[in-house]
């Protein structure tokens, strides 16, 4: 069974993988040998490759596995045993790759089941007591976690929740205390902290896309949250711009209304993609040396020193991914890989290609 989770970091690395659990394999390195017995035994075809069912023995002489092949790579029911003769583990396999039901029970008869599709962990995954009361639920697309993942006690109480979404935290994680109450919050965006994250007697930290703000507002200095905002950098572009008025008034003034109508354009972008549901990760007004940044909800806006380029960036690069446009398209979950935008209803297609989102 999976190791056990002390938080919500626990044993896992970023991706939510237990990477020393068996079904946890790296699909790369899922071959007809692949946690296999080394000292199988059996028949080889006419073509010199492994043929038939081949089996392992342990010292004492009782079986160990059942392994069977075809044309040298496994292919049906594999079979583990304990030195007791006690079935420990099941698999079905398909020319050389997990295809189909796994199961593996421990000597407290804990059963660990999961669903293999070509090699890839594909389904619910589940640990079960022998009375039937499940410890962990946890659902994979594609041989990485995909949708909610619950653990609960011996007892039936909550102990955890988090969401996935292409292997990656996304949405809200809570770790939950012996009587059920919530202890730990967090809140992820595409493996990134986004939202509200509490410790329970402690203060909440909230954040945007990686960035600790404040909540609403907050300026950002090199993607730290700071108290105010940098006045020296906008003093100095101030004076600047007063002296290019003084100067010459026509260039300034024509600088500033083009660094206008860039800002106007850029935020029509975001408004935009705001209102068919896709999230904006930042805006951005000019380029070369920052004059300020600072994060107003999930979106990070900065303002640079030359106004003679902008643009808005999406949350996510693949669109397929952002939930608002599965939710705006009446679509569940089950589609997260196979939505485009362009399977939104005409007056939104035309709406977000007229305004360039």
């Amino acid at each position: 069974m999976p190791p056990p989770r002390k938080g919500l970091g626990g044993s896992r690395d970023p991706r939510g993988r237990a990477a020393d659990h068996y079904f946890y394999a790296d699909p790369a390195s899922v071959t007809d040998d692949a946690d296999l017995p080394p000292d199988l035994a059996g028949e080889t075809g006419p073509d010199g490759v492994r043929h038939g069912v081949w089996r392992s023995r342990w010292p004492g002489g009782t079986l160990r596995a059942e392994v069977p092949f075809e044309a040298g790579r496994v292919h049906g029911l594999v079979r583990v045993f304990e030195r007791d003769g006690r079935e420990s583990r099941t698999e079905e396999w398909r020319a050389g790759r997990r295809h189909g039901r796994a199961a593996s029970t421990d000597e407290h008869g804990v059963r660990d089941e999961v669903e293999f599709v070509e090699g890839l962990i594909e389904g619910e995954h589940r640990v079960v007591l022998p009375d039937g009361a499940v410890l962990l639920r946890e659902a994979f697309r594609n041989g990485q976690p995909h949708g909610d993942s619950d653990e609960y006690g011996p007892d039936g109480s909550h102990r955890s929740h988090r969401s996935f979404r292409n292997g990656l935290p996304h949405g809200d994680w809570t770790l939950y205390d012996e009587r059920g109450a919530p202890a730990v919050a967090r809140g992820w965006f595409c493996g990134l902290p986004h939202g509200r994250h509490e410790v329970r007697g402690g203060r909440p930290e909230w954040w945007t896309h990686g960035v600790r703000t404040r909540g609403g507002f907050a300026w950002v200095v090199d993607g730290e949250n700071v108290p105010g905002p940098p006045l020296g950098r906008i003093a100095l572009f101030a004076g600047l711009v007063v002296a290019a008025l003084l100067a010459s008034p026509g260039a300034a003034a024509t600088v500033l209304a083009l660094a206008l109508a860039i800002a106007v354009h850029e935020l029509g972008h975001l408004v935009t993609a705001r209102s068919i549901g896709i999230p904006i990760a930042e805006l951005r007004v000019g380029f070369g040396p920052r004059i300020c940044s600072f994060a107003v909800g999930a979106t990070l806006v900065e303002i640079r020193a030359i106004p003679l380029f902008g643009f808005v960036r999406p949350a996510m690069i693949r669109p397929s991914a952002w939930p608002h446009v599965l939710h705006a398209m009446g679509r569940g979950p089950e589609h997260a890989t196979e939505v485009d935008p362009d399977e939104a209803p005409v007056p939104a297609r035309i709406w977000r290609r007229r305004a360039g989102a």
